[in-house]
């Protein structure tokens, strides 16, 4: 046993199993986002806002975006290094998750979490967001996320409470959250701001508090500035309020926090109850020490305080994508609890020790069939040179991309498709006509569905392809629109899954 002990607790070996670690973590991410076939609506309209930006394009003006346009913007920079291809959204989400996985492991480890129980989390919290890993804001603002609660307990950790340097940095990292999105980035920016306040002890330490929070708001405004700047030089105002603010009144659809709870899944109904328990009953924890003056975990201040500033993105739509990431901070304060406060597991244990080491062999194995897998993929899928922009994605339903591109180019009038996974047909013949290229319901602007209707009664020579009624509809297809055309264009033909109607 002292020899597989002094294995293990050599320095070498140690390093070498940590660099084999990230390397599994980045080939299982880099495996499963390469080998997702083109399905994925949300990664497609991501990948179009990177691309509009790419052809000149300006967002809310030229195209439909209600967020905030930074990660469209980092997108199209990856567009300009690796190609205007779908594969380098893919690779710029291969980054954004590795990172995500990377900092819930070192933030677990700095949390004096055993280095063996952080690899089973962050292996367990790979597993839980497989089938979900793609590039969008939610996702950024998490990884941006992540990196403001590093940083506030290594600086907690390291003493150096009164780095006014990191408070600047702090309050610009949360700064890029509001230009990702600006709902979730409000709520993490208004917690990192005024975190400091929580840990003041006394009256002497105010002077330092007010300072925090001033560096902190300058280091904010250095990223909300360059962004108010240029949606004023690019008069972006209007067309910004337009859909980020006056069009989502028309955004009824909405799926209840009760519905995680009656998922079929039971990994997500048992954690949709645990989260709001953990929170709740961890900050009434909380504040009863702060009331009786009791020392405060910091580190589970930290975790708590920005699990809430993250769980907003759960509303209004608690579906599984989005719960799993409002809830990401919240399932590493949550193991930081049972760790260290409940079960008050000991680091050093060997037995877990080469437990962990063995389980990481054995991802290496996973990882070497994934590899396969991904291979014989490739093999198979002739690599989709024929179908512009999609070359090296999987796509199954490559010939009815084809008929229904062909079709529209040979045509004579302008053809609009009114159907949410219009950007599948629109992409590879670089053609974008705005809101009928992301045809939901919120997307439209101020004017809703009533100016769509209106823009159509003023189109001449037009044909507009309608979804069959024998396939579903996305849920947040604007369907008075839908009802309007088949109730007053002529319906002249089929091509491919849709009706074809013109004026």
């Amino acid at each position: 046993m002292r020899g597989i002990k002094y294995i293990f607790n050599n320095k070498k070996i140690y390093i070498f199993f940590e660099i084999l670690f990230s390397i599994i973590i980045l080939t299982l991410i880099s495996t499963n986002v390469l080998g997702q076939p083109l399905n994925d609506l949300d990664e497609l309209w991501n990948y179009n806002f990177s691309k509009n930006i790419v052809e000149g394009r300006l967002p809310y003006k030229d195209f439909n975006i209600i967020t905030m346009p930074l990660v469209p913007y980092i997108g199209a920079v990856f567009l300009l290094i690796f190609g205007n291809q779908l594969l380098s959204m893919r690779i710029f989400a291969i980054i954004v998750n590795f990172i995500i996985l990377y900092f819930s492991y070192i933030i677990l480890k700095t949390i004096k979490i055993d280095k063996n129980v952080a690899k089973v989390v962050t292996i367990l919290l790979y597993y839980l967001l497989q089938k979900h890993f793609r590039i969008d804001y939610n996702f950024f603002s998490i990884m941006i996320l992540l990196i403001i609660i590093y940083i506030e307990i290594l600086n907690i950790k390291n003493c150096k409470e009164n780095n006014y340097k990191i408070d600047m940095l702090l309050g610009f990292l949360a700064g890029l959250c509001i230009c990702c999105k600006q709902t979730v980035g409000i709520s993490i920016s208004v917690i990192t701001v005024f975190y400091p306040i929580l840990l003041d002890k006394n009256k002497d330490e105010l002077k330092i508090t007010i300072k925090k929070i001033i560096f902190r708001i300058l280091g904010l405004l250095i990223p909300v500035s360059i962004m108010t700047l240029y949606f004023t030089l690019f008069k972006l105002w209007s067309d910004f309020i337009d859909y980020s603010v006056l069009g989502l009144k028309d955004f009824k659809n909405k799926i209840p926090y009760i519905t995680l709870i009656k998922n079929d899944k039971i990994h997500i109904k048992i954690l949709s109850i645990v989260v709001p328990v953990y929170l709740i009953t961890n900050t009434l924890m909380t504040i009863i020490k702060k009331i009786k003056k009791e020392k405060i975990d910091t580190a589970n201040l930290i975790l708590l305080v920005y699990s809430w500033a993250s769980i907003i993105i759960v509303f209004p739509i608690s579906d599984e994508i989005h719960f799993l990431i409002a809830s990401y901070t919240s399932f590493i304060g949550a193991i930081y609890l049972i760790c260290n406060k409940i079960l008050k597991i000991q680091n050093k244990l060997i037995l877990m020790e080469i437990a962990a080491n063995v389980l990481t062999i054995y991802l290496t194995v996973c990882c070497v069939i994934n590899l396969n897998k991904l291979s014989t993929i490739y093999s198979y899928i002739n690599k989709n040179d024929e179908i512009n922009h999609f070359k090296n994605i999987p796509i199954i339903s490559k010939d009815n991309i084809k008929e229904i591109d062909n079709y529209i180019l040979n045509q004579n009038k302008k053809v609009y498709i009114l159907n949410s996974n219009a950007a599948i047909y629109t992409i590879p013949i670089d053609q974008y006509t705005k809101k009928f290229d992301m045809f939901n319901k919120g997307n439209l602007g101020s004017k809703g569905e009533e100016g769509v209707i209106k823009d159509i009664k003023n189109l001449s020579n037009a044909q507009f392809l309608i979804l069959q009624d024998i396939y579903s509809y996305n849920w947040q297809t604007p369907f008075k629109v839908i009802t309007y055309i088949k109730n007053n264009l002529k319906l002249i033909g089929k091509v491919g899954e849709f009706d074809i109607y013109e004026n």
